[in-house]
Formats: structure tokens, sequence, C-alpha cells
């Protein structure tokens, strides 16, 4: 495959000053804009400047952005990416926020003290301290390249695009295992089905107590609703921690919002409660099969609600006698299950098969939700999904020496 090469000196207006935004060492070493542009490359920051154009670049490339710049495509609130962004944005405010309140607080302190906004900016983004930013603050923050954001969302939008590959050649470039895993996985999800089979994440609300007065007073309490639930944890902190909608992505999300205790998204988690199930099993289970809350017995199941009630279909041990507490888990097991495709045999015959997929869950109406949400958890994946599209030739091509220089070595190149 031809390799993709984001050239440099097509570098943003948003890193580099628009009188050296061309990159060529046929420039007077002397000159200033040159001197600018080096001086920029040699005060450490190379490798992270590199990774925020090449990122850039190749968001291009996939939005299919072929005659301006990002930043011109993000001014157009119709264009897909920009409600691709404002979505990311959403699910990243959201969680920054769960994982520490004072976030919006901190960093409107920290980008006051360093003078990056106007006084009007910052009489818009006054708010943010007690909320999370609206659109037009967003707008704000994301076109202000000294506060980040834009690098914080768009590795969100690559990780996204990174899923959604579905090309058979380029996953092949992609994963040295796609041959062997092609018949058990839904070919247009392949790369998320890899990561989340791979993490056995769940997403998680709890009450937990080791109190030794509630051992002995509530040791032989079932709980039979959601009523129940919410009163075990009327009088602690836990009840007030509920997840915000852009923090849901499963077809229960009405009866989850209402649920204290949340915990967040946690990986290797499923074999903490015997729930382990392998691609058969996967294949013929059914969507219910992936959440409820958790029996708290030998049988290790989830236990759903009546239909239209919130009354458990039979009642949940409050004491679980493998951890020695009181407890009680609402699941959502992030697995795909199985669904029916056509294919072909090696003489053209049609056949049906069982394939893995996200399709037939609960969580098939909010992928990118969910994509955002497992970098959000693993930073590790935006990692992954760079390695993806630098194997597809996705690379920078460097034409100033001292640049050049500063970048020995990196794999963007």
């Amino acid at each position: 495959m031809k390799r993709k090469k984001l050239f440099l000196s097509a570098i943003s207006a948003a890193f580099i000053a628009p009188s050296v935004l061309a990159v060529s060492c046929g420039r007077n070493e002397d000159s200033a804009e040159l001197i600018k542009q080096n001086d920029l490359f040699k005060s450490g920051k190379a490798k992270t400047v590199a990774n925020k154009i090449w990122v850039e670049q190749v968001l291009k490339k996939l939005y299919n952005v072929t005659d301006k710049s990002l930043q011109e495509e993000f001014a157009n609130k119709n264009s897909q990416y920009y409600k691709d962004a404002l979505s990311a944005f959403n699910t990243f405010s959201e969680f920054s926020l769960a994982t520490d309140e004072l976030f919006y607080l901190k960093q409107l302190s920290d980008w006051s003290s360093k003078g990056i906004f106007t006084k009007s900016e910052v009489a818009n983004l006054a708010s943010i301290t007690k909320q999370a930013p609206n659109e037009s603050q967003f707008n704000i923050i994301f076109k202000n390249q000294s506060t980040d954001l834009s690098f914080d969302i768009n590795k969100l939008l690559l990780v996204n695009k990174y899923f959604e590959v579905k090309d058979e050649s380029l996953l092949l470039k992609m994963h040295d295992d796609f041959a062997k895993n092609k018949p058990n996985y839904d070919v247009n999800q392949y790369n998320l089905l890899a990561y989340a089979l791979s993490k056995n994440y769940v997403q998680k609300w709890e009450y937990v107590s080791k109190d030794i007065t509630d051992l002995f007073s509530e040791k032989n309490k079932t709980i039979s609703s959601i009523e129940d639930y919410s009163k075990l944890l009327s009088s602690t902190y836990d009840q007030a921690v509920v997840a915000h909608k852009n923090l849901l992505f499963s077809d229960n999300s009405a009866i989850e919002a209402k649920l204290g205790g949340y915990k967040g998204l946690t990986p290797d988690s499923i074999s903490k409660y015997g729930l382990e199930m392998d691609t058969d099993k996967l294949k013929l289970a059914t969507k219910e099969a992936l959440y409820g809350f958790f029996s708290n017995s030998e049988d290790k199941s989830l236990i759903h609600l009546k239909n239209g009630t919130n009354e458990l279909s039979r009642p949940i041990p409050l004491y679980n006698a493998k951890t020695n507490e009181l407890s009680v888990t609402y699941l959502n097991l992030i697995l795909p299950i199985g669904k029916k495709v056509e294919t072909k045999d090696k003489d053209g015959k049609a056949i049906t098969s069982t394939v893995l997929s996200f399709d037939n869950t609960i969580y098939a109406k909010n992928l990118s939700r969910l994509a955002y949400l497992f970098m959000l958890s693993d930073k590790t994946l935006y990692d992954t999904a760079k390695s993806g599209f630098l194997k597809l030739g996705y690379k920078l091509k460097v034409t100033d020496p001292v640049i050049l220089e500063e970048l020995k070595g990196s794999e963007l190149l």
C-alpha cells in the first residue's frame, strides 16, 4: 500500500504562525521564520507538536477534508467533524467531572494564570466552575490551542475511527491474527470487538458495607426492588453519585440514570463475578445475559426487573458469603453476542454462520460513546489506534533538517 505521507509543510496555524507554515530546507537558515519554527521544535515539545499535527492530518483524511484545515472544518457546525467533536466533548466533559468534580475549576484557574483567554472570554467561561461547559463555551476552549482540548478530543475521534475500520485489506495490515479471528468476528466491528474481548469491561453501580453492625443486623435481608437498593445508599455519599446521560450507552439508560453508587467502567472485572463467557457461549447468548443485578449466590446470574416495573424478578440476598460483606451490584457486561451472517464457502455456495457482534446488544445504538469511554478509561488505547493507522502508512514527511533531527527515531516518520 502506498504510504500516506502527511507533510509537515501543511502544519496548521494553530501550532505555528502562518508566516512559517512552509517547512523547507531551501530557506535562508538565518530567516526569522525558520528560527522561530526551529525554536518551537527544539523547545523539548517536538514530539508533542508532531503528534498533534499527525492526528489532525489523519483525521483530515478520514473525514475527507481536502480543501481546508481541520480548524476551518470545525467552524462549520453542520460538518460531521464538528458534530462528532461536540459529541466526544460531552462525554469527555462528564467523565472528567465524574473523576474530579473540581476539574473545570482547576482548568479555568490554570488557563487564567497563563492569560490565554481575552477578558470577554474569561467572563463567558466563568460558569464552568460550577457546571460542564455549554456548546458556546466548548467552542471557545476548543479553538484556543493553548488549552490542548482539541488534541484531547481529536484523540477520542481517532480511536472511534479506528474502531470503524471495516476494510479487510486494512485489517490484515493492522492485525497479524485477523485471518484467524475473522470467522468469529463481525468484520465491520473487528477492532472494537478485539479490544472489548481483551479487556472484559463492566460498567458498575454498587452498594458495599463491611460495617460489623450492618453485617449483624442485615445479614439475612434481601432486596426486591430499585427502591430497596436506593434505601441502602440513602445514608451514604454514594447515593448522589449517579451517571450523567453522556456516560450511559445502553438501552436501559432511563433506569441506570436513577441508580446511585455509580463506579464507572472497570476492566478485567467479569471474572470477579464468575460470569465469564467464551466465544461459543457468547454466540448463543441473548442481550439479557449482559446486564442486571448480580445474584450474590452460587448461581452467579444477573437478575432483571419485571417488565415495566422497578421490582426484581426475584429477591437478591444482601449478604455476599464470598466477600463477607453486604453488597448489591448492578452490572453491564461490555461484551458482544451472536449475529447471523450470510457468507460463501470456497465453492461459492451461500452458508449461514454466527459471528460475535455488538449489533444485537443493548449497546448497539451508542458505540461511538462506548469508544470514547473506553479511551477515557484506558489511555493506552490511543497508542493502539495510532499504531494501527501507522501500519497503514499514515506518516509525517519532514523536510526541515533541524526538525528532522529533533524527531529522529519517531514512529511518526
